[in-house]
């Protein structure tokens, strides 16, 4: 994922990461990848 944003800023953009299938079961520090944007759904 960090790298994937850096390409992303180094291009002016941004990626919007869908996490529905990563909540619980995959551990994500978003500042340690950049994430600017991530959605998701946790019940």
């Amino acid at each position: 994922m960090k790298e994937l944003n850096a390409f992303a800023a180094k291009h002016q953009s941004i990626i919007v990461w869908d996490l529905s299938h990563a909540v619980g079961a995959v551990d994500i520090d978003f500042k340690q990848t950049n994430t600017l944007a991530a959605i998701g759904l946790y019940v």
